[in-house]
C-alpha cells in the first residue's frame, strides 16, 4: 500500500454526510395473569464521504509510476 502527501495538491478537504435513523417501540402490561415487557429497536446508519480537494487519484498515480513517467524518488 502506498501512502503519501503531495504538497502540490494542497490542503485536503472532505465532505461527510451522516444519516441516522432509529425507531423504538415497546409494550408493558399484564395479560392473562402474565406480566409483559417487550421492546423493539430498529437502527440504520449511513455515512457518505466525498473527496473534494487535495486528494490524489492513486490508481492514475501508480500507473504513471509503473510506466516510468513519474519517478517519486528522483
Amino acid at each position: 500500500m502506498l501512502q503519501f502527501r503531495s504538497v502540490q495538491t494542497g490542503v485536503r478537504k472532505t465532505l461527510d454526510i451522516i444519516d441516522n435513523q432509529r425507531l423504538v417501540a415497546g409494550v408493558r402490561g399484564t395479560a392473562v395473569g402474565w406480566d409483559l415487557d417487550a421492546g423493539l429497536v430498529y437502527s440504520k446508519n449511513k455515512t457518505s464521504t466525498y473527496l473534494r480537494q487535495g486528494w490524489v487519484d492513486t490508481n492514475a498515480y501508480l500507473n504513471l509510476v509503473n510506466t516510468g513517467v513519474i519517478n517519486p524518488f528522483g
